[in-house]
């Protein structure tokens, strides 16, 4: 007799519930903008309004310096990772009119065979 009342409270509790459901929602399937109210919040990256709110110069400055490459942000290499490539810059100055020091490639073997295939496949439509 108990798990009869208790299920039929359940009932009353939902059944009250899906009313006040009903009657106060709303379920939009589709949803237009009303440009004409006031937005509800600000748009924290938008351009016309980045200049309406003060901030803390050292706090932009640190965004800034954040968002640097790593050689900006430090003198030194920090990790393993970062010494390679961390000195970019020739020991010497190349000039490029030195035979002796200045060779660069023409081409390579991967760059030969791939004029192949072209020179073939141009060879090949011709026939079909």
């Amino acid at each position: 007799m108990q798990d009869f009342l208790k299920q039929e409270r359940t009932d009353k509790i939902y059944r009250i519930k899906c009313d006040f459901e009903t009657k106060y929602w709303q379920v939009y399937d589709k949803y237009r903008p009303n440009y004409k109210s006031p937005p509800l919040s600000s748009k924290v990256f938008s351009r016309h309004e980045a200049g309406a709110y003060d901030a803390d110069p050292e706090l932009l400055d640190g965004l800034k310096l954040s968002k640097a490459p790593p050689k900006v942000k430090q003198e030194w290499p920090e990790s393993e990772n970062q010494w390679y490539g961390w000195f970019t810059d020739p020991l010497t100055d190349r000039e490029r009119n030195d035979k002796f020091m200045y060779f660069p490639r023409t081409s390579t073997e991967i760059s030969r065979i791939g004029v192949r295939i072209f020179a073939d496949i141009k060879r090949l439509k011709k026939w079909n």
